[in-house]
This record gives C-alpha cells, structure tokens and sequence, in this order.
C-alpha cells in the first residue's frame, strides 16, 4: 500500500503538471458556457468512512433557465470522463487514489459493509471498467468489494488500461462487448 500511494503521489503531480493547459481551458470554457464556479465540489465518504470533498469541473448549470441540467462543453466534459480531472489534486492530497472503489456520497454509503470503505476511494475502479452507470448498486458494491479482496498492483494497471477503453469507446459499447 505504501508503494500505491508513492506511485499516486508521483503522478498525480505529473499529471497536473502535464495537463495544466487542459485543466486552464476546459475552466475558462467552463466559465463561458455553463453558470456557476467552474470547479464543483461535493462530501463524499472515503478510506475508513471519513468525509472529503471531491473536485469535479462543473457540468450542470447551477443558474438561470437551464439550473440542474448539463449544458454547454457539460456533455462532453461527463462522456470523456474530464469532469473528473481536478481529482488528480484529491490524489495528491490522500483523500484519493488513481484506482480504488469511486466514492459514493454520504447518502448513498449509508448501509454498506464496513469493507468497502478499507482502501481510498479511486478515480476508477473494478466497477467502473464492467458496466458503471449500468450496473445496480449491488452490483457495484460486489465489485467493489471484489476489488479489494484481490487487490494488487497487477489488477491496478489492468484497470487503468481498461479505463482508457472505456473513455475512449465510450461506456455503451464497452459494456455491449464486455468479456
């Protein structure tokens, strides 16, 4: 686990580094498209039940007619998965990793097992590379927990390369053509 956290240490900064200029225009694309901060934060439940906030670029407007829809760069910013880039910096700051199960907000982890809540929460994880927003919660809990029963760094780098598939194929197609 030690060394989990040095590689997420690592290249979340990396990674910030390299894709500040993304993370600056997609803000100010933001900022010109859809109402409201360009960041969105929201508690989430993470490692052993404690409360974080979790950074997101906005997607849905927070004013005006379109208040509670996804509007503007919103729809592309949710299917290519860069609304969740400013949590490279919950990476960074230990509240997250790169692969783990997603953090669910405090309402929606009421009730789970306390097993679930044994590794941070990650940016992907099993569940999202096998079906994500398809899958029930119970199904998404299983994985979860399947996850952390098998974890390895092994199974982390599968994950990570499966997450590139998905953003790239889209989550229909992967789930259509799942193993």
């Amino acid at each position: 686990m030690a060394v989990k956290r040095l590689l997420d240490i690592v290249f979340s900064f990396i990674c910030i580094g390299v894709l500040s200029p993304v993370l600056l225009v997609i803000a100010v694309l933001i900022q010109l498209t859809i109402s409201g901060n360009a960041i969105f934060s929201q508690e989430r439940v993470g490692r052993n039940r404690e409360i974080f906030r979790i950074l997101k670029f906005r997607t849905i407007a927070k004013r005006g007619p379109n208040k509670g829809k996804v509007v503007g760069i919103g729809g592309f910013l949710r299917r290519t998965k860069l609304d969740e880039l400013p949590q490279l910096l919950n990476i960074l700051f230990g509240d997250m990793s790169f692969v783990g199960p997603r953090p669910y907000v405090v309402e929606e982890s009421k009730g789970l097992p306390a097993e679930r809540f044994v590794m941070r929460p990650g940016l992907t994880g099993l569940a999202q590379v096998n079906g994500n927003t398809y899958l029930s919660w119970e199904e998404r809990t299983a994985y979860d927990i399947e996850y952390i029963r098998r974890w390895s760094m092994g199974m982390d780098v599968k994950i990570l390369l499966r997450t590139v598939k998905v953003i790239v194929d889209g989550e229909e197609e992967c789930v259509r053509h799942k193993d």
